[in-house]
Formats: structure tokens, sequence, C-alpha cells
């Protein structure tokens, strides 16, 4: 008989599941003569609760009862109702959340447990955990079928846990939200076009806020309003850029002095109050349509939304509080050049994308300018059809001068 080989490799001692002392526990949550304790393992930070409560109860219960008592705990659920996250939040900024793609393993007194659905005896000790947080102490095979095997892990989590302290309630006044400032209907000075139906649109820039009535027949969109209102008021104008979208608002409010958005800053619009479609968004009567940049807005909330393991975009939402002043009736009388149209400017198509045809009846000279007043082109041309070139010229109004007679031209 040969001499046995004695393995000599030292035994490493399974780790043992981490437990909390109930006379450890700091924070208490619920009453009743039953007691339980609830730990939280993530993958780097272990923390305990304790809970009390009469008649029946269930995991789920404890967990609402934590959530509604300390501001700093949550969780969240999936599609199907079953749990997704657990977060605390540690900080501004800092929130304990599981790992990318893991999950919670849910334990009572040491062994796999219902989850959300367990119920509860008194002296229980109840933990979730993510197995990052853990280490595999087995495994077992199930094989589904000729290639392919489910493995399942056991894990133990040895991480010491710590209690959490008593949240300190902030006692500093709640500031109320401001509102969200609108103008009525009844103060409005300055109504374009004509029908039964009836809208406001009020632009506000970073230090100004103004407004104009609208009415139409049949359907109307945010586009067909801002035209019609460039039509008719000539210090209004905007701007779309390359892909046909909002790029500015313009108000002229004297020489020199033109209402726009700051540099770098953007346009949001509101129907009502909410978030809407922009230029493409439908009017109904009544309607109070917003538009503004968020610099003249305040921040009441935001929300996080992962890209990735890196990256979060976060969308902010603004209220707009500042005061609307109601436009005035413009004075057409001067707006950089002579304003009047005439019978003689004919130019099409208007609104206009790339190229302008002008018939030119007997004026020798033909003069292009932006709504400021500046001239930005002159043809010397007695032809009776001019044809202007658009593509150089970004989206919006311009005014076209033919001998004495202006009209204004949209580009878009």
């Amino acid at each position: 008989v040969s001499v046995p080989v004695i393995d000599t490799t030292p035994v490493i001692p399974v780790p043992e599941e981490a437990t909390i002392a109930f006379s450890d526990i700091l924070y208490w949550v619920g009453e009743g003569t039953n007691k339980a304790v609830m730990a939280v393992n993530w993958a780097d930070t272990a923390l305990a609760w304790g809970y009390r409560w009469n008649g029946d109860a269930t995991v789920v219960n404890m967990m609402d009862d934590i959530t509604a008592a300390d501001p700093r705990f949550s969780y969240t659920l999936d599609s199907y109702g079953y749990i997704n996250d657990i977060l605390f939040a540690v900080s501004d900024g800092d929130t304990l959340h599981k790992t990318l793609y893991s999950y919670w393993e849910s334990k009572n007194n040491g062994i796999g447990d219902a989850g959300m659905t367990q119920p509860l005896s008194d002296g229980d000790f109840e933990k979730w955990a993510e197995p990052a947080a853990g280490i595999v102490v087995d495994s077992i095979a199930y094989p589904i079928d000729s290639v392919t095997t489910y493995w399942y892990y056991l894990y133990v989590y040895p991480m010491t846990i710590y209690p959490v302290s008593v949240p300190v309630i902030d006692t500093t006044p709640v500031v109320p939200i401001p509102e969200e400032a609108t103008i009525a209907f009844s103060d409005i000075l300055f109504w374009v076009g004509e029908g039964t139906n009836e809208a406001v649109m009020a632009v506000n820039w970073a230090d100004t806020a103004l407004a104009w009535g609208y009415r139409w027949n049949g359907t109307a969109t945010v586009a067909n309003m801002m035209d019609d209102i460039a039509a008719a008021d000539p210090r209004f104008s905007y701007t779309l850029d390359n892909y046909g979208y909002l790029n500015d608002i313009l108000f002229a409010v004297s020489d020199g002095d033109t209402l726009r958005k700051i540099p770098f800053s953007y346009w949001e619009s509101k129907n009502n109050g909410i978030g809407d479609a922009g230029l493409a968004q439908t009017l109904s009567d009544g309607d109070f349509e917003k538009w503004a940049e968020p610099a003249a807005g305040i921040v009441v909330d935001s929300i996080a939304y992962p890209i990735d393991s890196v990256t979060t975009y976060w969308y902010y939402q603004y209220v707009y509080p500042m005061t609307i002043y109601p436009v005035s009736v413009p004075d057409t009388s001067h707006v950089g050049i002579d304003n009047r149209e005439i019978s003689r400017v004919y130019a099409y198509p208007n609104p206009c994308t790339s190229t302008l045809h002008i018939m030119n009846e007997n004026a020798d000279r033909i003069e292009l300018y932006n709504m400021n007043g500046k001239l930005l082109e002159a043809i010397e041309n007695r032809d009776t059809q001019v044809i202007l070139n658009m593509q150089q010229y970004p989206a919006g109004l311009y005014l076209l001068r033919v001998g004495n007679g202006v009209q204004k031209i949209m580009k878009r």
C-alpha cells in the first residue's frame, strides 16, 4: 500500500454572514412590540435600520415605513414590480445605489427568502445585498440542455454593518416654488390677425418679457402665429438654424437696441405652462404660449438620465416668474427704412428658401435690408425681372425695397 499524500494546504475558513446586534441600532422606525433589523449591503457599504410593529408585516411594509421616516432612503421597482434598486443619499451628489448590471439578493436570518413579500417575525434579521459585496462559497450547476448550463452561486456577505444615524431634519423654512408668470388677455394692447379664436404669445428674454395677442379662424400653429406677428410688427422677427429649428427671437426696442438671446443660450417653449412642440405646436382658443430662455428662469427640479457608466445627462425644469408686459401698437412710420408697402412691389415666393424673383417696374435700384435697417445688398438694375440669391442669408425676416416701395420677405 502506498503512503497516502496528505494535503497540507491551509484550510481557509468560510467567511460568516455579517450581522449587527439589535442593541447597536441607532435609528428605530415604527412602533410596536415586534422588532426586526433590516440591513442593506451595497458594494462597499453596509447600513442597518431597526423596525418595530404590531400584527402582521412584510419586508415591503418595513421598507415603505423606513422610506416614509428617513428622507435619505428610497427604493425603485422595475416594470414587473420587482425590486430594481435601493438608494441612500449620503450627501448632496453622493447616493449609494447598486453597481451597473448588478441585482439584489435578500436573506432572512441568513437564508434566501421571498424578498419584498417575505413575512416578518419578531427578532428577524433581514438583509438586502448585491453580489458585488459578497463572496462565493458554493455553486450549483443546473443543465438546461446539452449545450447550456445555468450556474447558481451561493454568496455570504461578511462586510461590517454600521447602524444608520437618526436623520437630521432640515428645519429651514420651505421657500415656495415661484409661479409661471402669465398675462391676462384683457391686458393685451396689440392684437394681430382676425378670427374668433384668441391666443397670447409671450417672449421672455433674459431681462424682459413681452406679449402679443393673436386671432385666427380654423387651424393655426405657433409658426403661423409668429409669422403673422412678424408681418404685422416691424419690431419683431425670428431666425431659424440650418436644421429649421428656432435659432433666435428678436425685438427692436429702438435703433441699435435689439432684444435677443444671450450667447450659447437656447429657447424653451411652453403651452399653458407645459413644455410643447415649439413652432409645430397646434394652437387652441384661449392658449397662452410662451417662449423663454433659461437665463430668465428659476430651476425648480432636475432629473438625471444615465447615458452609460460614465456619462449622465441632466434635465432641468424651469419656471419663468418675470412680469410680462403687453407690447404697444407699433409705430410703422419709420423702421430703418420706409415701411410702406405699395402695389408696385411684387416678389415671390414669399416665404422663400434660396432664390427670390422680383418684378421690377421702372425702379433703378433694388435694396435688401435686415430688420435693424442695415443694407445687405443693392442691385442697380432696370430689368423687368430680377433674381436675388437668398442662400447666403440666414433664415428670418428682411425688408425688400424696390424704388419707393417696401415689402417684408421671409427667408426659411
